[in-house]
């Protein structure tokens, strides 16, 4: 494959749920082009219809999300 000026391949992957994972998603874009170049920017909004849909697909149900704050070791946010 050649390499192109001004064109990217952007790739996010991840898991979930993340205790017990039930379904694995990469999202891959070969010549991206989109607000940035990054998988963040590009193919991270992809990712994440396609991971909503597979889990309610599954009837996986949402975690509770609760992040730790700074005093119990955490790296601070709301719980």
């Amino acid at each position: 494959e050649q390499y192109l000026q001004g064109m990217h391949r952007a790739t996010f992957a991840g898991f979930a749920p993340a205790e017990n994972p039930r379904a694995v998603v990469v999202v891959s874009f070969d010549k991206a082009r989109r607000n940035g170049t990054g998988g963040g920017a590009v193919a991270a909004p992809c990712f994440s219809r396609v991971m909503a849909e597979t889990l309610r697909l599954l009837r996986v149900a949402p975690s509770d999300l609760r992040v730790a704050d700074a005093g119990e070791g955490g790296m601070g946010g709301r719980s």
